[in-house]
């Protein structure tokens, strides 16, 4: 047996296109546990009796998560697949890609390819298409930045499970990033020395039922809900600016409510590029300060981000969103099989 895990990717040029694509990127995962749901089996319940007697094939679909070092280069697809927006400029040192909250119900779908070891003479690629993202949660604390994509997937299926070499031929030639290359500001200024750790979610709110139709007992499509841009700061408590912000005054909750401001995560990747994560809009929701004997007070808030007008670098186009992603890299278009 030889242990041989990855995930691979590649965006579909229609939904759950058959054959599925190779994967154009990979990425040495953490933990993977995409599966299809419950309930792919209907009993009959009818009153002959007491024990059950028919079932018959019902609705099928696949969810899970995939967890893994994020870097420079394959965010770029990930959050392009989490929010729809993009917009590539290739015309300097470093390619720049913008990527934004899009109002379209169809976000990019893609192919996602778990590798599940070599057992004997057998290997299995577990490969899923039609996949969407219900959600993707970035994380920075003590170590690497980690990024969780919350998959639903149309169906899976057996496929050759991929040589080291082509997987590692296929692997970013980035490191991930660590904690240290982050920074934050809030309202423009760099609160970094304050905070200790953060987490960003984008929700989706797909429903797999959603895409269901006749004639098929798998989903047709992954059309997105309501779109969630929420964060969560851990913070040394040091001063009561945050909780200000809540109350939108220095003395308790004022009529008015909360004070919005802007937030900006940075990721620095070096001579690698880097990544900007904008907020234009935010108000912090909870800011709970508990107290436990002599131990030091842990200030942790969360916060909700609202769409605001976004101009692009371009100096011409505006969009509306909740976040703009800025991601600098020597990586060409993320158009449907590139780099």
């Amino acid at each position: 047996m030889e242990v041989l895990r990855y995930a691979g990717f590649a965006e579909e040029s229609s939904f759950a296109v058959s054959p599925a694509p190779a994967a154009h990127f990979c990425v040495d995962e953490t933990a993977a546990s995409i599966e299809a749901g419950s309930g792919s089996e209907l009993v009959y319940k009818g009153a002959l009796g007491r024990a059950q007697r028919v079932h018959r094939p019902s609705f099928y679909s696949c969810e899970g998560d995939i967890e893994y070092a994020f870097d420079v280069r394959t965010i770029g697809w990930i959050l392009k697949w989490a929010l729809g927006g993009y917009v590539f400029s290739g015309a300097q040192a470093l390619y720049l890609h913008e990527i934004y909250g899009s109002y379209e119900t169809f976000l990019p779908t893609f192919c996602a390819r778990l590798g599940k070891d070599k057992i004997n003479s057998t290997d299995f690629e577990h490969a899923f298409s039609g996949c969407a993202l219900d959600s993707l949660q970035l994380e920075v604390k003590d170590g690497y930045t980690t990024a969780k994509l919350a998959v639903k997937a149309a169906k899976d299926g057996k496929a050759n499970i991929m040589t080291r070499a082509a997987v590692e031929s296929l692997l970013p030639t980035e490191y991930p990033l660590m904690f240290h290359e982050v920074t934050i500001s809030r309202n423009n200024i760099d609160v970094s020395a304050k905070v200790t750790g953060l987490k960003l979610e984008i929700k989706n709110n797909i429903k797999s039922e959603s895409g269901r139709s006749l004639g098929s007992r798998f989903p047709r499509r992954m059309p997105a809900g309501s779109r969630e841009v929420t964060f969560s700061l851990d913070m040394y408590y040091i001063d009561l600016d945050t909780l200000n912000l809540l109350w939108g005054g220095p003395s308790g909750p004022v009529t008015a409510g909360s004070t919005e401001v802007p937030l900006t995560i940075t990721f620095n990747a070096g001579a690698g590029g880097s990544i900007v994560l904008t907020m234009p809009r935010c108000i912090f929701t909870k800011v709970p300060l508990p107290v436990k004997g002599q131990d030091p007070i842990d200030l942790s808030a969360d916060g909700e981000a609202f769409e605001d007008e976004i101009l692009l670098a371009d100096d011409v186009t505006t969009v509306e969103t909740e976040i703009l992603a800025s991601i600098t890299n020597d990586q060409a278009e993320m158009a449907i099989g590139g780099s």
